[in-house]
């Protein structure tokens, strides 16, 4: 299910690190996005999750603004989070969701600062990334 393409060996992670999930998210059908909505809290905090944000006020100063719905989690680490999204629980919870319940985009991405002219440089380089989920808007 992951995709680790040529980015897999650019950062070692540390198993101490806090790692972030972050959702944008646009709600279609709220009933139907509710039974997933509901889910989601207890399946996150089984893999130690602490919610930062989930929905509230918010202000999109730039990029896209057709997302309505915004989650930042904090998970022990990296592979907690990419455990979380992966397992039967979460993925059952998540058909709730997809197939026009909702669309969105989640990022699960390891704590820290790893901004250098050689990470950018890779960041920009054609397929370094780490999907676990497409943004694709035809499947969510």
């Amino acid at each position: 299910m992951v995709d680790a393409g040529p980015q897999a060996g650019l950062m070692k992670e540390d198993t101490n690190m806090p790692a972030y999930w972050i959702a944008r998210s646009r709600v279609i059908d709220a009933d139907r996005y509710w039974k997933y909505a509901q889910q989601v809290p207890e399946i996150t905090g089984r893999y130690g999750a602490k919610v930062l944000a989930r929905g509230g006020d918010f202000k999109t100063v730039e990029g896209r603004s057709d997302f309505t719905r915004f989650i930042v989690l904090e998970f022990p680490s990296l592979q907690q989070a990419i455990a979380c999204w992966e397992s039967p629980e979460y993925q059952a919870a998540r058909e709730h969701r997809v197939h026009g319940a909702g669309e969105a985009e989640i990022t699960l991405l390891n704590g820290g600062g790893f901004t250098s002219p050689q990470s950018l440089a890779q960041a920009s380089a054609p397929g370094n990334t780490l999907t676990l989920e497409s943004p694709a808007r035809s499947a969510d």
